[in-house]
């Protein structure tokens, strides 16, 4: 928790332009989830088109690997995007428990026993992991009274568990179950009073139906029937950003959201929600007024949906969510008052920090001229385009250096300024005097400051400026937080660390203060240098030089030898050689710190590595393109990052639909290390470039780099059937038939002629574009009851030795015969190990012959109309069997416009 809290890995980002604003007079969105980045990547990219054989679905984006559905994307006649919502729908409870003669547990609530339930567990352990410590083993072995040898495989440690925590589940019923670490005492004594456990009761518990959400998002077409999604997705909030072709755009907050009786009643009882709270009575969720709705999950009475957040067409022609309070709840650092005055709901108080939020607002009011260009930004033009979408979501300037880095430019001033005193002055050296003069230049942007692939192009003298301003503000605000909260609070006897988040909050409250103290609303003084007796300001400036000096000092050290090879320059402190990011394989630690050997070579970049051991980028804590790290750096690999964007999107919709939409993953589509489509993104996403995200069927189609069709079709069928089989020996016919993906007749098929017209139903392009996609398919050794000879016998086709492509030919014809050609000789290749060769490369020598029953392969011909009229494709073949059996079969397909 500590990491999670120090790093903030949590977050994402959305805003939405409306048409208003943008150059050309369409709604754009642009989505950036940012989650751990791991190997392979949360999400894949998928297009399901249901419309073109008679569905009602056509829609793209992403989704869960095993879930059905785009949970993030556009169709026809909608997009959305989605940043993580983090309200508090959790309560922890501290229970009074007894328990009766037998054993039996009892919770009490308003003075009451009441029964808590106990449901069986059964806990094993998988010691092939490779986790276990020889250790560990003889503690499995001794618990479970086998040999170390035999600690193999699944262990049952149900038994060595009971020695610390109930070997069951017990959960109390009015609010859900019992941490079972929390159980006092343990074991818990028969005819016993006065015990105590937490529970935990939260929304997550109850029966929810967020899936049907993406049921109805996928084939929605309005804001309407967007709305209509929005009330089934109960838990796991959401905000959710939404535009489409009518001009609209939205934003609305989802969820369930409970309402605690105590505020309700316009008090808080005993301790607020975010601290455990009494089991007892006074701190229930109000319980409902009447029947429970029947589109309602919770159970209890839940905030209104006119009082969650959302807004539809904001008159500001935008919204920006990037994780922050969207209704300003907490501005005054109490997010209770609003609902004990009953004037707004309690969501939450754990909002991300306003930085990501507050730079995407004035990069968006910057490009409109409706404030002045902030440092670091380029200047605008009055509208946004598409390409000004996709740049903010690249921005790298980190604003809270823009808050802070200036104290530690003055700090080094009033230490030079004749009158100060000798404790402060005596700090100035040298290198304080390079670090003040690269932070005083930095315009806060965050480059790598060389030539990499997370920040291509050569640096200019800026970037490099600000590339060591980066690294020494990183550094040296660690070190700030160390010499003021840490050891404030450690001198005080407190051993809690501040997260990153509240640590900014608590320096800003601080420094910002007028005049300044160093007191904070406890009334300790977190500025007081033991070491001296002085103003509050010279303190604070001396605390500031001095955690400027411990990072100059940090950075020139043995523990940033490989990236600074102890250099005194502060130019060598650039920040790519220590800021990088690993995409970390499930095999190599990333959940749950599980290592399998060798489990590296799934991470990318491969694991181990030389120094920097991942890709070098840009970026910074709490940027738009964010790349968060610790808060307290004292290492070179301090300053990495493992979470950020699982897709970068942008989509513009106009009246008749989307008019471009780009896309990336922090990966690749395939899973499998070593296939070509593994880790292929990782370039585009370090360099913050896209992909186009295609809907249109012919769109799709010609940008296809290959094709697999999962076929049921065999020749198999009795009576008309689907499969041609040419016109020769009625024993050899069966060796190869052609089948293509289209109506046919029995004319046809004797004829083995079919007709298809451009943008029919069998064009697999679905459009009338002047040319037809045809779905191809060969079958062989097929068992085809409308096959026999004279006698009535079935043609059998025993193997497959040589497959002869007469027509078309991959070296001779139009440059469509050619593609055509190569691409049904390919998918053949599919059948079994074989070799080209003859006179065209056109012949496939199957070694050994391929003697499996009714195969079929697929792949897709295309057939450009010429000059306006039917155009023929022939395709010829001689197949032969090793027996020494030949089948010619012939097939004509004519594309009419």
């Amino acid at each position: 928790m500590r990491a999670i809290r120090e790093r903030g890995v949590l977050g994402s980002n959305e805003w939405v332009v409306d048409g208003s604003v943008t150059d050309t007079g369409n709604p754009i969105l642009a989505n950036d989830p940012h989650l751990s980045l791991g190997s392979p990547p949360t999400f894949y990219e998928l297009h399901i088109n249901t419309k073109d054989r008679g569905g009602d679905t056509n829609v793209t984006g992403i989704g869960f690997a095993g879930a059905p559905g785009v949970v993030q994307g556009h169709n026809e006649h909608i997009a959305w995007g989605s940043t993580t919502n983090p309200t508090d729908v959790t309560d922890w409870y501290l229970e009074d428990i007894s328990s009766d003669a037998n054993g039996n547990l009892f919770s009490h609530y308003l003075g009451n026993p009441e029964p808590i339930t106990e449901l069986p567990l059964q806990v094993k352990v998988n010691v092939e992991n490779g986790n276990e410590t020889p250790g560990e083993r003889q503690v499995l072995a001794f618990a479970t009274g086998i040999p170390v040898a035999d600690v193999k495989g699944v262990v049952d440690v149900t038994g060595l568990l009971a020695q610390f925590v109930p070997p069951k589940v017990l959960v109390v019923g009015r609010h859900g179950p019992i941490f079972p670490q929390t159980l006092s005492p343990f074991p818990f004594p028969p005819n016993h009073t006065g015990g105590s456990a937490i529970s935990t009761q939260f929304t997550g518990l109850f029966p929810t139906r967020e899936l049907e959400t993406f049921f109805i998002w996928d084939k929605a077409t309005n804001l309407a029937e967007f709305k209509t999604g929005l009330q089934f997705f109960d838990f796991g909030s959401q905000n959710w950003s939404y535009a489409d072709t009518a001009g609209n755009i939205a934003y609305f907050a989802s969820g369930e959201f409970p309402i605690r009786e105590d505020i309700a009643g316009g008090t808080v009882s005993g301790n607020p929600p975010w601290v455990f709270r009494n089991g007892t009575g006074g701190n229930e969720w109000k319980p409902l007024a009447g029947p429970q709705p029947a589109d309602q999950a919770v159970p209890f009475e839940i905030v209104p949906t006119a009082d969650i957040p959302h807004i539809e067409n904001p008159p500001a022609h935008f919204f920006v969510s990037a994780n922050n309070d969207p209704i300003g709840n907490t501005a005054d650092n109490d997010p209770l008052n609003e609902a004990l005055a009953g004037t707004a709901p309690y969501l939450t108080r754990d909002y991300d920090g306003d930085f990501r939020a507050a730079r995407i607002t004035e990069l968006i009011k910057s490009e409109l001229n409706l404030i002045p260009t902030p440092p670091g930004t380029p200047a605008g033009d009055g509208t946004i385009s598409f390409a000004d979408m996709q740049r903010m979501q690249a921005d790298v300037n980190q604003l809270d250096g823009r808050r802070l880095a200036g104290y530690f430019v003055t700090a080094v001033t009033n230490a030079q300024a004749g009158g100060a005193p000798p404790a402060l002055s005596s700090l100035v050296s040298s290198r304080i005097l390079d670090a003040k003069a690269r932070l005083a230049a930095w315009t806060y942007n965050t480059p790598a400051g060389f030539d990499t692939a997370g920040d291509p192009g050569v640096p200019t003298a800026q970037d490099l400026v600000d590339s060591v301003a980066t690294t020494i503000y990183n550094v040296a605000l660690g070190r700030l937080v160390v010499n003021t909260f840490d050891a404030t609070l450690a001198a005080n006897g407190i051993s809690f660390r501040q997260g990153t988040l509240s640590a900014l909050r608590g320096l800003l409250r601080l420094l910002d203060a007028v005049p300044f103290t160093g007191v904070g609303a406890s009334g300790i003084n977190f500025f007081d240098d033991p070491s001296v007796s002085l103003s509050a300001a010279n303190e604070r400036d001396i605390i500031l030089v001095k955690s400027l000096q411990q990072a100059l000092d940090l950075l020139g050290s043995s523990g940033f030898t490989d990236a600074y090879a102890l250099s005194q320059n502060v130019d060598d402190y650039l920040w790519g050689k220590v800021h990088y990011v690993i995409f970390k394989s499930f095999l190599d630690g990333a959940l749950n710190a599980t290592h399998v050997p060798g489990g590296g070579a799934f991470s990318l970049p491969p694991q181990p590595a030389p120094f920097p051991p991942g890709y070098p980028t840009d970026g910074g804590r709490f940027t738009v393109d964010v790349a968060n790290f610790g808060l307290r750096p004292t290492t070179e690999s301090d300053l990495a990052f493992g979470s950020g964007p699982n897709r970068r999107s942008v989509v513009e919709m106009g009246p008749t639909g989307p008019v471009r939409a780009k896309n990336v993953i922090p990966g690749g589509e395939d899973g499998v290390v070593g296939h070509p489509h593994y880790g292929d993104q990782i370039n585009d996403w370090l360099a913050d470039q896209t992909h186009d995200t295609l809907l249109a069927t012919a769109d799709v189609v010609n940008d296809a780099q290959s094709r697999t069709n999962f076929p049921t079709l065999r020749c198999t069928d009795s009576g008309v059937g689907r499969c041609i089989p040419g016109k020769g020996n009625r024993t050899t016919e069966c060796t190869s038939e052609f089948f293509v993906n289209a109506p046919v007749d029995a004319l046809a098929i004797r004829m083995a002629t079919l007709t298809i017209a451009d943008g029919s139903a069998a064009d697999f392009d679905g459009a009338a574009n002047g040319s037809c996609v045809v779905q191809l398919m060969v079958c062989i050794n097929n068992n085809d009851p409308r096959l026999t000879d004279a006698g009535g016998a079935q043609c059998q086709s025993p193997d497959v030795a040589t497959y002869q492509l007469k027509r078309p030919l991959p070296d001779v014809g139009r440059a469509e015969d050619k593609v055509n050609a190569a691409a049904i000789l390919a998918t053949l290749s599919s059948l079994g190990s074989s070799s080209a060769d003859g006179s065209h490369t056109s012949t496939l020598t199957f070694t050994p012959a391929v003697t499996a029953q009714d195969s079929c392969v697929d792949t897709y011909v295309v057939i450009p109309i010429h000059n306006g009229h039917p155009t023929r494709k022939f395709f010829k073949s001689i197949v032969t069997q090793t027996n020494g059996g030949r089948d010619a079969d012939s097939l004509r397909i004519i594309c009419t416009p």
